[in-house]
Formats: structure tokens, sequence, C-alpha cells
């Protein structure tokens, strides 16, 4: 599945360098956490990535 608007598109451009934390993601992308919370929650409803332990989140495998 592909990204459907720039906050998905910057989070997924992220994460295609390996799996990031929370914190992490709010720096490279520059979203507000609010924005970056609600667009990761899409992103796994939307089966994009997949959450790891620790705040971390992966690009989804079969996603790609």
């Amino acid at each position: 599945m592909l990204p459907e608007n720039g906050s998905e598109l910057a989070v997924f451009k992220a994460l295609e360098k390996g799996n990031l934390g929370f914190d992490e993601l709010l720096a490279v992308t520059g979203m507000a956490s609010s924005e970056l919370l609600s667009t990761l929650t899409v992103m796994q409803i939307r089966k994009m990535i997949d959450p790891l332990p620790g705040k971390r989140y992966q690009i989804r495998i079969d996603s790609l």
C-alpha cells in the first residue's frame, strides 16, 4: 500500500532507512506530535507499518 498524503510519505521515507522511535520520527519529519501520532495510527490501520517495542516503528514487509 502506498502513502496517500504528505504526512504518510514523510513517515514512509524516514522508515525506509530502518526502524525509528517516535522521537526520532518527530525530528526527521518535522511534524507536530499530534500529527505524527495520528499519521502513525492511520498507517498501522492501513497495514503500512508495524509498531515495535519501545515506541519504535518499521515498514511492514508485505507493504513494500
